[in-house]
Order: structure tokens, then sequence, then C-alpha cells
């Protein structure tokens, strides 16, 4: 029987969400650097992992993982996960928790709903941050200015300061010089004669000049050109990259690739639900809606009935 845990780990290190059909979806978050309430240390960033139960729809991306790397077919890799999740959910009823390494613990909870603890020490999903470690910040303390003694002289034994001598007769002679040299300046400019040829006398009606030979002749060359404007293809329009001002998004698709969320955006992108392209955290994001309530965003997904069937797993990002 083939393991799905290894296809799992290597999704949740790649992807942001990861469903895994009839059983819910682990679903990642990116954690900025940050600092400790008391401002002494520095938090490296790091990743989030949850769990959605809710999300249960086979989007292809797990099945299509087992296919590449187990060589079979796409019908046998979605048999193996359908008897995988059987497993899985055998044992959550009969002993009511199962561990996945490097993930976490799933919980069966009293009520039926399948509850998860994210792996603390070895997760897969800080792996690429592992790297990084936490710093601990030493306080800049301003040191107080000594203060200075007071020395007390006896008046007998303070002396007069050396009094400073302007060389005013330098400082004088360097002015007189400035003055004959605008002078100089000033006369040449109006001796110098200008012929009336060169000159553009003011009138009421607008002067007319006679361009020269080789100029008519350049102009001659490009008259016969036709100049095209630039016009920016629709259907392209509409994958380019989205501003940022909001900060809760409604996200059908995600990929590490701007050509191919660009791509997604052309084949799905419809009048009545335009797509867009949210770049974050090194990958980019393709979302059918964004605002700043949470719960308004949460209500976009199941409004139209046509918008769930046609995108069954979407989920909210936040934009930190």
């Amino acid at each position: 029987m083939i393991s799905i845990l290894k296809h799992i780990q290597f999704l949740i290190l790649t992807q942001d969400c990861v469903v895994i059909p009839g059983l819910g979806a682990f679903v990642s978050r990116y954690l900025p650097a940050r600092l400790s309430d008391d401002g002494y240390v520095m938090y490296p960033p790091s990743r989030e992992l949850s769990f959605n139960s809710s999300l249960v729809h086979d989007d292809g991306m797990l099945t299509g993982s087992i296919t590449r790397r187990e060589g079979i077919s796409y019908d046998c890799a979605r048999i193996a996960v359908e008897q995988e999740v059987e497993l899985i959910l055998r044992r959550l009823r009969h002993e009511g928790k199962l561990a996945m390494p490097r993930i976490g613990e799933l919980t069966l909870a009293s009520h039926g709903a399948i509850e998860f603890t994210p792996e603390k020490s070895d997760a897969i999903v800080t792996l690429p941050f592992s790297g990084f470690s936490r710093l601990k910040l030493t306080p800049v303390v301003e040191l107080e200015e000594p203060v200075a003694e007071e020395i007390s002289i006896p008046d007998a034994e303070i002396l007069p300061l050396p009094v400073k001598r302007h060389r005013s007769v330098s400082m004088t002679a360097l002015k007189y010089a400035a003055s004959a040299a605008v002078l100089v300046g000033v006369c040449l400019t109006m001796l110098t004669p200008i012929s009336p040829k060169d000159m553009d006398f003011a009138s009421l009606q607008p002067v007319v000049r006679t361009e020269s030979p080789s100029l008519q002749k350049d102009e001659a060359q490009y008259a016969d050109r036709e100049i095209r404007l630039f016009r920016p293809d629709p259907a392209e329009a509409t994958a380019e990259v989205a501003p940022r001002p909001d900060r809760y998004y409604v996200i059908v698709a995600s990929s590490n690739y701007l050509k191919e969320a660009q791509k997604y955006v052309r084949l799905h992108s419809t009048s009545k639900y335009p797509l867009q392209i949210l770049p974050s955290d090194g990958r980019y994001r393709v979302f059918a809606a964004s605002g700043n309530d949470f719960d308004e965003m949460v209500a976009f997904r199941t409004a139209d009935p046509d918008f769930s069937a046609a995108n069954p797993n979407v989920w909210i990002y936040t934009l930190r």
C-alpha cells in the first residue's frame, strides 16, 4: 500500500493549502519577524499550520503528486488516497487520535469534529526557516555626562585674551577687484554687436522660418511610415498584479510562478467574478474578492452557488 504521509509533508513544505480528500485540508500561514512584548527578543520569520475539516473536495494536488512520484496512473493514485483516508478515519474512530510525524496530531472530538494540534519541535512547515534563530537585544543605556568641576582662579592670575586684528586692508582690496570685474563684464556685453538678421522682433504675425534642405530630406524619409499605437490585450490586462490595500482575500488558486497565475486568471476569470493576483511571501495567489471584514469574505464563498461549485477549495488569506 502506498503511504501518502510523505506526499502530504512535501506539499505542506511547498504549498499554502493541501487538501486530503474526504478528511480536510492543512492550511499554512506566513508569520513575519517580530519583537517580544518587552522588546528584548526578536523572533525570526516562520510559518503556522492549521487544519480545516470543511475543505474535503479533491483538488487533484495530492493525487497528482502520488502519480508523478510513484509512476502510476491517476485512477490508481486516487484509489490509494481513498484507502489511506479510510484507514485514518477508522483509527480516529477507534483510538480517538492519530499522530502524523512532523505535521501534528489529529484528535476526534466528542461532537464528531476533527481537531488538530501542530507539531512544535520538528515541524515540516517551519523547515524553510530552520536556519534562523531568535536574537536577544541589548538595550542602549544613555550615559550621563560628567559634571565639570569649577576651578576658581584668583583675579591677579587672569590674563587678557589676545585680540585678533582683521586684515581690513586686504578685504577692501578684494571688494574693489570684484566690483571692477563686474563692470568689465557688463561693458563687454553691451558693446558686443548683434546682427539684426539673427533676431526675432516682436510682431502680431507668427514667425515663419525656412527649414534647411537636409531637414526636409529627413522628414520625407518618414512621411510614408505608419505610426502604430500599442494597445494592451484586454485578456492580458486581467492578469496584472493587483494592488494590496485590503487585509482579507478570497483565494481560489496559488502558485510559485507569476506566469502560471496569469494563465489561471485568463482561463477562469469571468465578467461577474474578475480574478486578480496578489503577490505575497514569494508566491502569487489568485483571488476573487478582497476586503477588510473577515465575516464578509467568509460569506462571499457561499453567497453564489455557481461560484461555490466552480471553486470548491476557496480559502481566506490574511495579509500581514
